[in-house]
C-alpha cells in the first residue's frame, strides 16, 4: 500500500458541514485555531490547506476566515488581508469601524486633526480624545486642587533680586 500524502491525511480528517465550511478533527488547537502536523513541525491548518491548494500566503499577510469560523479549513472561506484588515473584519474591528464612523466626542467637540489627541492603549491599540475635553478637565481638576499643579517646576535654582549699589 502506498503512504498517503501529508493533503490526503488531512483531507481524511476534513468534516464538511452545511454551512460549507470543513472542520478538521482535531484535538491540537491554539486557541480556535487548529493545527495540524506537517513535515515534522506543527503548523496552522488553514494555512497548510490554503498553501496546499491556492498557493503561498504573501510575506506580511494572514489567512482571514471569511466564513468567520476559525475552525474552518475550506480554502474558499480563507483569503490573504493585511493584520490590520483582519482586525477591522473580525469581533474586534466592529468595534473600532463604530468608534471611527463617530465624528464627535460625547459632549460635541468635533473629532478633527487639532482637536484629537491619538494615544496607544495597554492591550496596543489606539484611543482618541478629544482636546478640548482634556483641558475643560484639566482647568476644573485646578480649580478644586490649586496646590496640585500639572506644570510644577522641577528644581529650578533661585534667583535673587541684585541690589544696585
Amino acid at each position: 500500500m502506498s503512504k498517503l500524502t501529508s493533503l490526503q491525511r488531512f483531507m481524511k480528517r476534513v468534516i464538511c458541514l452545511p454551512s460549507g465550511c470543513w472542520e478538521l478533527r482535531s484535538k491540537n488547537k491554539v486557541s480556535d485555531y487548529l493545527m495540524f502536523r506537517y513535515g515534522g513541525h506543527i503548523v496552522m491548518a488553514s494555512r497548510f490547506i490554503y498553501e496546499e491548494m491556492i498557493g503561498f500566503i504573501p510575506v506580511g499577510l494572514e489567512l482571514d476566515h471569511l466564513c468567520r469560523n476559525t475552525r474552518c479549513v475550506n480554502p474558499k472561506h480563507l483569503e490573504p488581508v493585511a493584520h490590520y484588515e483582519n482586525i477591522m473584519r473580525g469581533k474586534l474591528g466592529r468595534l473600532g469601524h463604530f468608534n471611527k464612523a463617530k465624528t464627535h466626542c460625547p459632549y460635541g467637540h468635533l473629532y478633527n486633526e487639532k482637536n484629537t489627541y491619538i494615544y496607544r492603549e495597554k492591550n496596543g491599540g489606539y484611543g482618541r480624545m478629544c482636546r478640548q475635553c482634556i483641558n475643560i478637565r484639566a482647568k476644573a481638576s485646578n480649580k478644586l486642587h490649586p496646590t496640585r499643579s500639572h506644570h510644577k517646576q522641577k528644581n529650578k535654582p533661585l534667583h535673587f533680586l541684585r541690589v544696585k549699589g
